[in-house]
Order: structure tokens, then sequence, then C-alpha cells
């Protein structure tokens, strides 16, 4: 058998894109966005997009000046309306002329029904509060998604009025839920433009990026992120969690230079203790704990993977024997995956093997010690990493 860690991390280029998409004037279609899962410009009834998008022609001309004249029918959702859509369709537009906001809107057309790929990210801000399906008002936060299907035509499961609008959707799979007060203020306010579509580095999302995603790399840097879903964080937590996260980097800082392992009788809280504050290995480190709140430690990419991976195993092998990486065939049976990303392959960046140095430089009897540590941080609902571990045979067992 092999223990299995899959450190689940999302790989940003420095230059991909995030799609902010404004959801309507006024925020009017943010809930059917959120309750559908699916993302779409304010254009009723244009065609889906041909082979090089939507061109500079008259057909494109006369769509977009025909979904203008639906789009307040469509709002007042009138008892009429479709016969006054089949109006609108019977007119001539022969006369429409293309204008800088027509311009401006075939270029959101072609970003997000023919640029943006499946996997791009999309961010949707939030009107701040909304009513509910039983007419209360609500907390309402900016949506984090991935967009995960083709341009098509809304044909059914939506609002009525926005079914008979005939929008193209594209469907998305909803992330996480995002407080704009924990963002850097010049990305909170480049979401609120009142563009209908703006592309931005995904490295100004990079909180947004840790709540969807959890682990990402961004660059260089590792970002790990630990979540809690517990209401309180308190420096008992605090305590024990940053002590596994200081005993983690001396025995990373004592494998570089090639250090065998410590010394029998020193517990983690002494090695932890020990850590140089100027040593580079020791990671950048940002919370924000309230229910549910988070931490993020920041790195060159090889210790924040190896502390979420440790972290995450020394839980789980406190709940499951099997778990244990000083069982069975040692550290050699430990496997480190990503599910994320096919192109990030933790063996290719070392990952893989650092986390078998530093259980090898920790040992046994220090290892229980970052196992009881973990679980006093990770108790009631307290921290826990986004990776995840498992047993799964190996490929020549039956």
């Amino acid at each position: 058998m092999s223990i299995v860690i899959d450190i689940k991390t999302r790989v940003f280029a420095d230059d991909d894109v995030a799609y902010r998409l404004f959801p309507g004037q006024g925020y009017r279609h943010f809930k059917a966005m959120k309750d559908y899962s699916v993302v779409f410009l304010d254009n009723p009834g244009i065609p889906l997009p041909g082979q090089n998008g939507y061109n500079k022609d008259e057909a494109t001309l006369q769509a977009i000046a025909k979904s203008e004249e639906k789009q307040p029918l469509i709002n007042a959702d009138g008892d009429n309306l479709a016969a006054e859509l089949r109006q609108v369709d019977e007119k001539d537009f022969a006369n429409a002329r293309w204008g800088a906001k027509r311009e401006l809107n075939r270029g959101w057309m072609n970003a997000l029904y023919h640029k943006a790929k499946i996997g791009d990210l999309v961010v949707v801000p939030s009107p701040g509060i909304i009513k509910n399906d039983e007419g209360e008002w609500e907390k309402a936060y900016t949506l984090v998604g991935e967009i995960v299907g083709n341009p098509e035509r809304w044909e059914r499961n939506g609002p009525p009025n926005l079914i008979a609008g005939r929008y193209i959707v594209r469907r998305v799979k909803w992330l996480a839920q995002v407080n704009e007060a924990e963002l850097d203020p010049q990305v909170a306010i480049g979401l609120r433009t009142q563009n209908a579509l703006t592309a931005m580095r995904a490295s100004a999302f990079e909180r947004v990026l840790g709540a969807a995603y959890k682990n990402i790399i961004i660059g260089e840097e590792f970002l790990a992120r630990f979540v809690t879903t517990d209401e309180e964080f308190t420096a008992f937590e605090s305590y024990h969690f940053n002590a596994f996260v200081m005993a983690v980097v001396a025995a990373c800082r004592r494998a570089e230079n090639g250090q065998g392992a410590f010394a029998d009788g020193v517990s983690i809280y002494d090695i932890a203790a020990d850590v140089l504050g100027q040593d580079d290995l020791v990671p950048d480190q940002e919370s924000s704990i309230h229910s549910p709140g988070y931490m993020t430690l920041r790195g060159s990419v090889l210790v924040p993977a190896v502390m979420s991976a440790l972290f995450a195993l020394a839980v789980a092998a406190n709940a499951d024997p099997a778990l244990d990486p000083f069982g069975g065939t040692g550290t050699e049976q430990i496997v480190v995956v990503n599910s994320e990303s096919r192109a990030f392959d933790p063996c290719d960046v070392g990952i893989d093997q650092a986390v078998k140095d530093a259980l090898n430089i920790m040992g046994y009897q220090r290892w229980q010690q970052l196992c009881a540590a973990g679980v006093k941080a990770n108790d009631n609902d307290g921290l826990q990493s986004i990776t995840t571990v498992e047993t799964r045979p190996d490929p020549e067992e039956p």
C-alpha cells in the first residue's frame, strides 16, 4: 500500500487572467448567476459565437441592437413578455449603426463567449445584500468560480423571463464566496467598475484565488492555505500550529544542508524555538480568523507545500493508523500527487522527496509530537489543510 498525499494545488502563470464579470445594471442578474451556476452578459437573444467569435459585421450589429431593445422588456417581466419579444424580433434594424458602446459590447461578447476557456476563473461582485427565496434580506458575497462549460443557449432551468430572453451562458462551478473587505483595496475597486467584463491579471486576485483553490502557485511562490470553520481561533491553537510550522522549517533546513536527524530527546518545540527569524525558509504568514477563516503560508514553492502535506498527514495519521509514515515500508511508501494541475508534478520539483526527507530527519518520536501538535491546532473544527491523504494499493497488488 502507498500513502498518497494530494496537495491539490492550482497553478497560475504570471500572465493568466481572471475575468471580472459585472452581473447586469444594478446587479440585477447576481442571484440568477449564483443560484443557477451560470454567467452571462446582458445581451438577450444574441447568436452563439462563430468559429472566429463575433465579427464586426451587419449580423452582429443587428443582434446587439435588437438585444438592447429586449433588455428593458425582460427586466420589466410583464405578462405579455413573449409577445413583446416577438415584436422586437420582427422589427427592422437595418438602420442600426456601430458606435463606441456597441464596439465595446462586441469585445465583451468575444471575451466571454469566444476567448474564455474552460477552467478559467470568473469573479462576480455582489450587491452586498440580496433577497433570498423567502423574500428576506441576507448578506451576499462576491462569487468566485471556474468556467466548466462551452457557450450554450439558456433554454431551461432558470428564471422564466431570462429563459424567454434566450441568453447565451457559460456554466460555472462556484468555488468560494469572498468578503471583499479582505481584498486589496485596488482589487476591490476594480471589482466595482460598471464595465460588463474586464480581464485582470490572476495575481491581482491572489486572495480570491486562495479562497477558491486554497493551495495555489503564482509565479515562484506557493501559497498554502489552512482553513477553519471554528468561530474562534485561540492562542492555544496558534501556538501549536506555529510550533508545527517552525519545526518543519528546521527539518527542511537540515535536509538542505545535508545534515542528519535531530539529536535524541529534543522536542519539536525546542527545535521550533531555535529557528532563526532571518532564515529564508521561514514562510510569510497571513490570517483572517473568523467563521469561516483561514491561515496562509507563503514562500518559495518547496517549504509551504511540504508543510501542507505534513500537516494533513499528521491529522489523518492520528485518526487512521494505516496512514503512519513510519509503519509498513516506512517513508518510501509516501507518494505526493497533485490532482488540480497535471502541469505541476510534485515529484518533478522535489516536493515528494522533501516530505520524505523531513520525516526521516524528524524521526518517529518527533513525528508523534508533530501529530499531537497538528491535532491540537485542528481541535474543535480548527485549522485543516486542503491537502488530502489516503491509502491506495500499489499497482502490482491485486
